[in-house]
This record gives structure tokens, sequence and C-alpha cells, in this order.
């Protein structure tokens, strides 16, 4: 009995080293300077993430009853207040759950998104799989 928990302990060992060996070499590389580029061309050249404009006032409504309950959905309604400008306004959701480990998804359950302003609808657009980007054209809730 001790000789097998020797050997599964050295095992234990060796197999420890070789995971702090592979991460640091890890870390190592991700620390390591970028090469700078010798030209930048349009092609490779980094393009700044794109920024929503602001919003204030942020309101949820979230509906769900026995119709809904039946269908298995929820029904969401969110308002906000938006500045002047001509900037478009980005609504994102995660694409995965801290712990998961793995690509959820979640914008793939979503239906029936529309944008208004009164009676007035928006144009909208998605910016990526999970973003939603809406142009407001001026001033108001949305």
């Amino acid at each position: 009995m001790i000789a097998a928990t020797e050997d599964a302990m050295r095992r234990f060992c060796v197999c420890s080293t070789l995971l702090l060996l592979c991460s640091s070499a890890g870390a190592l590389v991700a620390q390591r300077p970028a090469t700078p580029a010798k030209t930048a061309t349009p092609a490779r050249a980094a393009t700044a993430p794109a920024r929503s404009a602001p919003i204030s006032n942020i309101r949820y409504d979230v509906g769900f009853d026995s119709a809904t309950a039946a269908r298995r959905t929820v029904q969401v309604a969110m308002s906000f207040d938006v500045g002047a400008g001509a900037a478009p306004v980005l609504l994102s959701i995660p694409a995965w759950t801290p712990g998961a480990y793995e690509i959820s998804n979640f914008a793939r359950w979503i239906s029936g998104f529309s944008a208004t302003v009164g009676d007035r609808t928006l144009f909208w657009d998605k910016a990526d799989p999970d973003t939603w980007r809406i142009r407001p054209a001026g001033a108001g809730r949305i």
C-alpha cells in the first residue's frame, strides 16, 4: 500500500512540475514585448473598438405571465435617454458566462427586437452576433 501511494505521489509531482513549467512559459511569452511592425498597411492597421453614444435613465420592464410561461419566453423592454448627436447606441450581451468555459451565444434566443422613439421606428443593425447598433437620429427617449 505504501509503495502504491509513493508511486502515485511521484506521478503527481512530475505532472505538477510539468504543468507549472508549461504555464510559466506561456506567461513569459505573453509578457514579451511585441516586435514593432516595419510598415503599417491599411489591411493590418488596428481599428479602434466601436463606442456607444452615452445613455442615461435606463429602465427595464420584464414581463412573465401564464401565456409567456407556456411558450417559455420572457418579454423584456428597455428604455433609456440618449443625447443629441450622430453616434449610434450599441447594446450588447455577453456570449458566455464566467466559469462556464464555453460560448453560450445568448443572442440567438432574442427575437422580436425593435427600437422606437414614440411611434417612430428607428434603423438598427447587428454590429456583431451579440451587439445591436441603433441609430437614434437625435436626442430622445428610446
